[in-house]
């Protein structure tokens, strides 16, 4: 892979050459596929649902740019998705080639919301069931910015339940 491509499962937005209107929403999305190297495309599952591919790089112009200020945030009720960081298992525990890996993206997921394939923090890439891994609740600093933003913004932390002096782990 190219050193001028982006990883999967990398968060993106919009970036300085962008000229595809509206696609994803305005929002962050996360990267999930590349194309061959003649055509450097790089596809990105948008957290809207919408599936695109577009050019990354110097020659075609950066119209997706990396970003951390956008984690995946799991909303109270729903399954596991792309984007989303993991971790692994009990299951998973003792599976040599993530032995030494602590978290993962997710960066595909079947139809059926059965089966996942996730890019863990080690660069290895597994396909699981979605019971061998566990939402990854453990936020990084811009992580921790964007939730208390949300809770400012709207009330409640996208997807954590907030009660009056009560965390979303009830203490």
């Amino acid at each position: 892979m190219s050193g001028d491509r982006l990883p999967l499962g990398t968060r993106v937005t919009k970036g300085p050459d962008w000229t595809w209107g509206n696609q994803g929403g305005g929002g962050p999305g996360t990267v999930v596929q590349h194309e061959n190297k003649k055509h450097p495309y790089t596809w990105v599952w948008w957290d809207t649902g919408e599936y695109n591919r577009y050019p990354y790089g110097p020659d075609m112009g950066f119209h997706i740019w990396k970003t951390e200020e956008y984690p995946r945030i799991k909303l109270m009720h729903d399954p596991l998705d792309i984007g989303m960081i993991v971790k692994k298992g009990h299951s998973l525990e003792n599976l040599e080639t993530i032995r030494n890996a602590t978290k993962g993206v997710i960066i595909r997921r079947s139809q059926d919301r059965k089966r996942l394939k996730v890019r863990w923090d080690n660069g290895i890439i597994t396909e699981c069931k979605i019971n061998d891994v566990v939402y990854c609740d453990i936020l990084t600093e811009s992580e921790e910015k964007f939730v208390s933003l949300s809770e400012e913004l709207f009330g409640h932390s996208l997807g954590r339940e907030v009660k009056e002096n009560v965390d979303a782990r009830g203490r």
